[in-house]
């Protein structure tokens, strides 16, 4: 921590009375600088207080409760250290946020998602978006895009000229009140109504009635459809198939080298399940062949053991194989 979110953190740990006190001693910049870091600290956990608070008094462990800061904090402190007009003064100057800022909020979020979000945009707004967020999600979500459109998007970002902060914050916080309203609906993979869920309930139906569903998802919201389709089969589903139908699967993968990179850091059940069903020397092989690898990037082997779950699902489909499910009593 830099000496201003030091500063910060500490009067936020102490409270808004003695925090103010501390503030009027202060210059109007050096008060901007700390009350804008103040303002980005939701909370302090007792252990972070108990460290920052050791470096200006003694025997502070005794202290335990959370202390928050966040805006409504900042505004308390400053009305009670300089009064209400020169207050607002200072705090209209920290809650100036730049364009960097305002679209922090999707820098974790998914390029399925993002593009959820930014699909039905013009082009112009995608490119302001992509010009703000990681090359990485912008290329994940230019990909995503229909080919005419993505070449717009492309266009658009080259000849971008300098936008206004005002215009990119009308759009950022355009996009964060439809990403809020996104992920308090069903988009959240944990919300009880969400793609989990749904993936649960298919899993005890029949099978035309799920082949249906899934066929409208595939045509509406092919991105859905992968989701579900990823938790009804999934690469652990091997365990439930039998020696011959393990060893069906594997005569339809494309090479060893697939396998070897879908079994990187999978558990030892399911290693032991493939390597078990062919040769002894085969099985050396794809051991060494991972090995070899070294570290693989984990998008590698996601991709790889979706590939080996499409083949297991169309041998499922086939009637080739038979991929246990909830709905359904097997009798060996």
């Amino acid at each position: 921590m830099n000496s201003i979110e030091k500063a910060a953190a500490f009067l936020i740990s102490i409270g808004s009375e003695a925090a103010s006190e501390i503030l009027k001693n202060m210059d109007d910049d050096t008060v901007v600088a700390i009350t804008k870091e103040m303002s980005r600290i939701e909370q302090l956990s007792p252990e972070e207080k108990e460290e920052i608070i050791g470096d200006f008094m003694v025997d502070f462990n005794r202290i335990k409760n959370i202390s928050y800061g966040g805006e409504s904090f900042v505004r308390k402190t400053l009305v009670s250290s300089m009064g209400e007009e020169k207050a607002e003064s200072i705090y209209n100057r920290i809650k100036t946020v730049s364009p960097e800022e305002g679209f922090s909020f999707l820098k974790n979020v998914s390029s399925d998602v993002l593009h959820n979000l930014v699909q039905n945009e013009n082009s112009g707004t995608i490119a302001l978006v992509f010009s703000n967020i990681s090359s990485s999600q912008a290329g994940a979500v230019l990909q995503m895009l229909e080919p005419d459109k993505a070449k717009e998007v492309a266009l658009r970002l080259a000849r971008m000229r300098k936008v206004s902060p005002e215009a990119a914050m009308q759009v950022a916080s355009a996009l964060k009140k439809r990403y809020d309203a996104l992920t308090s609906a069903d988009v959240l993979h944990d919300h009880p109504g969400g793609v989990d869920k749904l993936a649960d309930i298919l899993n005890h139906l029949d099978e035309r009635t799920e082949q249906q569903i899934m066929s409208h998802f595939e045509k509406e919201q092919p991105d859905t459809a992968r989701k579900i389709a990823e938790r009804i089969y999934s690469f652990e589903s091997v365990l439930d198939l039998t020696n011959y139908e393990v060893r069906i699967l594997i005569d339809n993968l494309d090479s060893d080298e697939l396998l070897s990179i879908a079994l990187k850091g999978a558990g030892d059940d399911i290693r032991v399940k493939f390597l078990r069903n062919v040769s002894n020397n085969r099985a050396t092989d794809i051991i060494t062949e991972m090995e070899r690898m070294g570290p693989v990037r984990m998008s590698d082997i996601t991709k790889a053991r979706r590939e080996v779950v499409d083949i297991m699902r169309a041998l499922d489909d086939a009637g080739t194989i038979v991929i246990k499910k909830n709905r359904e009593k097997y009798i060996e």
